[in-house]
């Protein structure tokens, strides 16, 4: 899988940074909308995610903390690369 997919309540898929938005809202953590809903920074943002999801697993733990911000990384409770909110 080259990029995160998730599936809202209302049965819409969601990939990349869009999904990110909707996980953390999702939980209650800031969805970073307004920021994000800007043209050129989401354009940007699209770009950065193609790369970083890319390279995940080279990235140190404390770095994904600071880019995702607290409570990013849960304990893993998924089943066969699905995990529901």
């Amino acid at each position: 899988m080259r990029s995160l997919h998730a599936v809202d309540a209302a049965g819409q898929l969601r990939v990349g940074v869009n999904a990110i938005r909707a996980c953390r809202a999702a939980v209650g953590l800031p969805a970073g909308g307004a920021v994000l809903d800007l043209p050129v920074v989401g354009r940007l943002a699209d770009r950065a995610y193609a790369v970083l999801a890319r390279n995940r697993y080279r990235l140190p733990r404390w770095l994904v903390l600071r880019l995702a911000g607290h409570g990013a990384i849960a304990p893993t409770t998924c089943a066969d690369d699905h995990c529901k909110l």
